[in-house]
């Protein structure tokens, strides 16, 4: 199990952010990334038979 301390995702962005090219509000403030990094996680796990949840 992994924790992130980060500045978090509001209630409303939650449903999007394991589509590609998807960003929060704060990534997209700080023009880093590209959104797709939870995506491309998402899909690897799911063909390991693992699961990434927020």
């Amino acid at each position: 199990e992994v924790e992130d301390t980060g500045p978090g995702i509001s209630a409303e962005e939650i449903n999007t952010i394991f589509e590609a090219f998807a960003q929060a509000e704060i990534g997209r403030k700080s023009a880093e990334g590209s959104g797709l990094g939870l995506a491309i996680s998402q899909r690897f796990l799911k063909i390991m038979g693992g699961e990434i949840t927020v």
